[in-house]
């Protein structure tokens, strides 16, 4: 149990060093589709790699089935779309509340999943019920608070609405595939997931580059969709895509392994307390950004629910 806590807690970190990656990165290519499905593409393949290394070293066969593939392509999909999104959301808002709405929904949907499936024991208390009622306050507040006059802070609002759905799927698919499959290493099942990511995507992503490159008369991805990138940054950004892939590997792995040793309700609520705290932190070191009062409401808020819902 004492090792699920520190492994959390590594975990939290290497998460919020990832999400300043990703406004690195967007900062540096834009939030344009070729951009987006490249990060996705690349950062995938680094997972499909190590793991793959890792599964030819222990030398045994792997057997999957339809139900297996199928929670395989819902976890590469799960992380796919929730690393879009925290590119797209750096450009218009805060990381700490993006990454605040992204736990939250991992938060609420573990712990009904955990009720609905009741493989854990879970039931709903006072304080999980207070816990919804405080996040649809966040939400109102978020919603409230953002000015309808501005295109960018509408889109927001919409990106975190889609990350709270999407991030909150992963947990859950995390405790299925382990009741399933315990015979299922975590780093098979992340290889699994990433070469399916890698797979959907590649196609995609070469025609949205060479799609690119004629628009542009063979020009490389710009920076910012207006001028020509610099080598150097393109390297920078290619380095920050391969750390993104290893951070990602390791944050999945814990949480997977975490899995089988606490409730996913209270993996979710312990760890996201300093989640939010370390990337609020990195966020005005890296980036000098501040929180408004209503972000830091919001923010005080959620880890009241983490609270309560680890009650």
């Amino acid at each position: 149990m004492a090792l699920a806590y520190v492994l959390l807690s590594i975990s939290s970190v290497i998460g919020s060093l990832m999400a300043v990656c990703r406004k690195y990165y967007q900062g540096k290519r834009g939030i344009s589709l070729q951009a987006n499905l490249l990060f996705a593409v690349i950062y995938s393949s680094v997972i499909a790699l190590v793991t793959f290394v890792i599964y030819l070293a222990e030398g045994k066969y792997l057997t999957v089935d339809f139900y297996t593939v199928f929670l395989a392509f819902g976890m590469g999909m799960t992380m796919v779309i929730s690393t879009v999104l925290g590119i797209v959301a750096a450009k218009y808002g805060s990381l700490a509340i993006f990454v605040m709405f992204s736990v939250l929904g991992s938060i609420c949907v573990s712990s009904v999943f955990g009720v609905l499936y009741n493989n854990e024991g879970a039931q709903l208390s006072v304080y999980d019920y207070i816990s919804y009622v405080l996040i649809l306050g966040i939400v109102l507040i978020s919603y409230l608070t953002a000015d309808k006059k501005v295109t960018h802070k509408k889109k927001y609002f919409f990106i975190c609405m889609l990350s709270f759905v999407s991030n909150g799927l992963g947990l859950p698919i995390s405790s299925l595939i382990t009741n399933y499959r315990p015979d299922l290493t975590t780093f098979n099942f992340l290889m699994l997931s990433s070469s399916i990511s890698v797979l959907l995507l590649l196609i995609p992503t070469v025609l949205s580059i060479l799609y690119f490159r004629k628009k542009t008369k063979g020009e490389a991805l710009v920076m910012g969709e207006t001028e020509q990138e610099p080598k150097s940054n393109a390297i920078k950004c290619y380095l920050f895509v391969v750390l993104y892939g290893v951070g990602s590997l390791l944050t999945n792995a814990i949480s997977i392994e975490c899995v089988k040793l606490i409730p996913i309700a209270i993996q979710s609520s312990l760890s996201f307390a300093l989640t939010i705290i370390i990337t609020s932190l990195f966020e005005y070191i890296f980036y000098k950004t501040k929180l408004t009062k209503y972000s830091l409401l919001q923010l005080i808020l959620a880890v009241v629910c983490s609270i309560l819902f680890s009650i």
